[in-house]
């Protein structure tokens, strides 16, 4: 599916549902969909929604509930970044990750050049981003 259209399928789901709950076809329901979109996991983040990883291994399917979904969200934004969906959910580090962490690291201490901060209190906002994203990046 187009990266697009998995978006534009998940609003036109809520509308869908919306629509039968209104006219009292339906009371509430659950849907449960696979994907390996990282854009239709994106787009989840506007909506009230579980988050399960499907593995395999040799004999076993194996399915836990990630329970990360903070690790999905920069500090001071809303959505699901997709680099970090990418990262934390599909086990793909990329250049894109990098550089979104670079911007947010710039954008915490408040300078140009994350070198470049010199001021107590821009040193304590990154070390305070470096605790929130937890172990799972090697330090810049």
């Amino acid at each position: 599916m187009h990266p697009e259209a998995g978006r534009k399928f998940i609003d036109t789901l809520d509308e869908a549902l919306r629509l039968f709950k209104s006219k009292k076809l339906i009371e509430s329901c659950q849907i449960v969909f696979s994907t390996h979109s990282p854009f239709i996991v994106q787009k989840l983040s506007e909506y009230n929604s579980v988050l399960s990883l499907a593995s395999k291994n040799k004999t076993d399917i194996i399915v836990n509930t990630f329970d990360n979904i903070e690790r999905l969200i920069f500090p001071n934004r809303s959505t699901y970044s997709f680099n970090l969906v990418m990262y934390h959910v599909f086990d793909v580090p990329t250049i894109e990750l990098h550089n979104e962490l670079y911007g947010v690291l710039q954008e915490i201490s408040g300078c140009d050049s994350i070198k470049s901060y010199k001021d107590k209190q821009s040193k304590q906002r990154i070390q305070g981003f470096d605790s929130w994203r937890g172990n799972t990046c090697t330090r810049m």
